[in-house]
């Protein structure tokens, strides 16, 4: 990655929205693998997403959504595909209000190589959790 090129402007709207959009689908990672973090990831849900699933279900599908959700091992759920589409949502915007505030940077190289290695680190703990779950039964 050159550090001294200037990206297109459709690179760095590009950028801006995947990472936005990375960010809301991955965090609380990796606080959300300390099992004595529970409570606060699960007050975080709750109070966040709790809010914003419902509303955003009611808003665009008309539909009513319990604002807590039993963990069913799936994503497979209305709730969880109203929430990817509350990420889309939120990374849109945010990528609009992040190119009106940061229009004159020229490139997001190191942004761009720290979200690399997160999205690794994410990969490679989600790789061996589903693995451990097959060899070792709990």
């Amino acid at each position: 990655m050159n550090q001294h090129a200037t990206w297109s402007l459709f690179q760095k709207i590009g950028f801006r929205f995947f990472f936005s959009y990375a960010i809301l689908s991955i965090f609380p990672f990796p606080i959300n693998s300390f099992t004595f973090l529970y409570n606060i990831i699960n007050w975080f849900n709750v109070s966040v997403w709790g809010n914003i699933v419902p509303f955003f279900g009611r808003l665009f599908f008309e539909l009513d959504i319990a604002s807590e959700q039993s963990f069913t091992g799936s994503g497979d759920t209305t709730y969880y595909y109203v929430l990817t589409f509350s990420h889309l949502i939120i990374a849109i915007i945010a990528t609009l209000i992040w190119s009106i505030l940061d229009r004159k940077r020229k490139h997001y190289v190191h942004l761009l190589k720290f979200l690399v290695i997160y999205i690794a680190y994410y990969v490679m703990y989600a790789m061996f959790s589903y693995g451990s779950y097959k060899i070792i039964p709990l």
